[in-house]
């Protein structure tokens, strides 16, 4: 996990991304067709040799006055493929409307990550030809290992819920979701928090960082990644921001 550009750079030994994802969403002029995803395959790969093609349910109803729903037509229809790499840990999904760069744990860093996203959008947008992107997101899934036991979980994460004095302190289950918006730069961060059945002495914390910004630029324009940059800021601000000293001890 990186700093951010007001803090001096951190790079974790331990870090504790299980996942990270940047999505861009585009509105294409022509549906796509199953012979852009052959294509793209084509071009992938060697790097991602496995494919899983995405299929989803179609239904027609037809509605009547005076008469119950009729379901006229049913079919599966192709709505996308996933793309892995030899060891699984590298995934690129194709869809209709959107592409997705996945890396696995465990991640190393940006520098690798970001350079093989953009490559892999480079090979995509040819084949899409007239579209907009609608929308950009980067989001980032770690799980933060606290010892047990803990008195109080805010020793470590500090965007947790608060229990009211005067109840019993303890929690054994929650999920909290939360919607941070940085109206400076025009982006939006979903903070996510849930805790994990414990185990061997630990006590799982997912901490879900999804970033995203809402745009309406071609395919090649180049601002995409000035815009992917942001969002990579912003979410690195909520990450060193959120945590404590003694949570990063555990990531070195």
């Amino acid at each position: 996990m990186e700093g951010t550009k007001a803090a001096s750079r951190v790079v974790f030994p331990k870090a504790p991304i299980v996942e990270a994802l940047l999505d861009i969403g585009f509105e294409p002029s022509t549906p796509i067709g199953p012979d852009v995803f052959e294509k793209y395959h084509e071009l992938v790969k060697t790097a991602y040799p496995t494919k899983k093609e995405v299929r989803a349910s179609q239904a027609d109803i037809e509605l009547s006055q005076g008469l119950p729903p009729k379901l006229v037509t049913h079919k599966d229809v192709l709505d996308g493929c996933h793309f892995l790499s030899d060891d699984k840990k590298q995934i690129v999904q194709v869809k209709m409307r959107n592409f997705t760069a996945n890396r696995l744990s465990p991640y190393e860093s940006w520098e690798k990550f970001q350079p093989e996203t953009q490559r892999l959008w480079g090979l995509l947008a040819p084949l899409i030809k007239q579209a907009r992107i609608r929308r950009v997101g980067l989001r980032y899934i770690n799980r933060v290992e606290v010892p047990l036991p803990v008195n109080d979980l805010r020793e470590y994460i500090l965007t947790l819920p608060d229990i009211p004095a005067g109840l019993p302190q303890a929690v054994s289950e929650f999920f909290m979701r939360m919607v941070v918006p940085d109206s400076k730069r025009e982006i939006s961060a979903a903070i996510y928090h849930t805790i994990e059945h414990p185990k061997t002495g630990k006590l799982p914390v997912i901490f879900d960082i999804d970033v995203s910004k809402t745009v309406s630029i071609d395919l090649n324009d180049k601002s995409l990644w000035t815009i992917v940059e942001q969002l990579r800021e912003y979410k690195n601000e909520i990450f060193f921001h959120s945590l404590t000293d003694k949570a990063k001890e555990l990531f070195k």
